[in-house]
């Protein structure tokens, strides 16, 4: 199997020959598609400067409908846009992944923020709904386009739910709010015939069987301090695991050799190796951008030489 259709038989849970590697074997466009606020007449979108980046701009959930805005997809030059993303992409080695950077839930925290989102779950339930669904409706709207203009293998939805220890809602809120958004997303990815998965990093092991109930293909970002091992066996193999790797496991001040990184690419690929679907991606959160990238580059390198041979490899001892 060329790197392509290795990564393919990995996401589709099929038979394949080598362990995948992130770095090499996909291609990652994508962009915010965001929304924000009406404010004399302009529109904000979180994050931005006019907002001031991570702030609370709707503080009162039951007036979103009259407040919060949804760029309208078509004014987009998504045909500009493709062309510049996809310069580099190598159709025959990698799987093309379009990331939709925020999911529901990230844009619900985003207008919101933490302590809004946990109170309007709680004492404003039809609004919340109401929300969350529009925010999902606005997504469904982009996806004609990505699929038109991007022609995606894959398309992942990044969802911080969580944290190093656990979730930022309970489980019962995130099936009664969150799960429903992503179930009719993944329904609507799926039926452009494109592999749906979900990126979040953090402890959130409860979510796992709820991510494959939702329709998500892949789970983008699992860390160690699941036990990824034991859900493997309890999901009977429904989610490929792309990630594994320890982000947090090196002081992100500290100075480490190539081999050092090398190494714990190695290790983790030897950990992790008997996943029946399993991506290895080796990210380290070094605080530097530049140390970030080269890390990357070294673990991205070595997973390529250990993990392209590595099951007929075990297979001759």
């Amino acid at each position: 199997m060329n790197r392509r259709d290795n990564t393919l038989a990995i996401l589709n849970h099929e038979d394949h020959d080598h362990i995948g590697n992130y770095m090499t074997d996909v291609f990652c466009t994508g962009c915010d598609n965001g929304f924000g606020l009406n404010k004399n007449n302009k529109v904000y979108f979180p994050g931005t400067d006019d907002m001031g980046y991570g702030g609370v701009v709707l503080k009162d959930i039951e007036a979103w409908e009259s407040l919060v805005c949804f760029p309208d997809p078509s004014f987009f030059n998504w045909e500009k846009s493709a062309e510049i993303d996809l310069a580099g992409y190598d159709p025959f080695n990698q799987v093309h992944e379009y990331c939709m950077r925020g999911g529901p839930f990230v844009w619900f925290l985003h207008l919101l923020g933490l302590s809004g989102a946990r109170k309007a779950m709680s004492y404003h339930e039809e609004a919340t709904k109401s929300l969350l669904s529009a925010i999902t409706d606005h997504m469904i709207s982009v996806l004609s386009y990505v699929v038109t203009y991007y022609k995606p293998d894959l398309i992942c939805i990044y969802e911080d739910l969580v944290g190093e220890e656990g979730l930022f809602l309970s489980k019962e809120a995130y099936e009664k709010y969150i799960m429903p958004c992503h179930r009719r997303f993944f329904s609507a990815v799926r039926s452009y015939g494109i592999i749906p998965g979900i990126h979040v990093s953090g402890k959130c092991s409860l979510l796992a069987a709820d991510f494959v109930n939702e329709g998500a293909f892949f789970w983008e970002g699992c860390e160690p301090e699941n036990d990824l091992l034991s859900l493997d066996q309890d999901l009977c193999h429904a989610l490929s695991f792309v990630g594994c790797y320890d982000m947090h496991d090196f002081d992100a001040y500290e100075e480490f050799t190539d081999e050092v990184l090398r190494q714990s690419a190695r290790d983790c690929m030897d950990r992790y190796a008997e996943l029946k679907s399993f991506i290895f991606m080796g990210l380290k959160q070094y605080a530097d951008s530049d140390k970030f990238s080269y890390a990357r580059q070294v673990l991205g390198e070595e997973g390529l030489r250990y993990g392209t041979n590595y099951y007929r490899n075990k297979n001759r001892k």
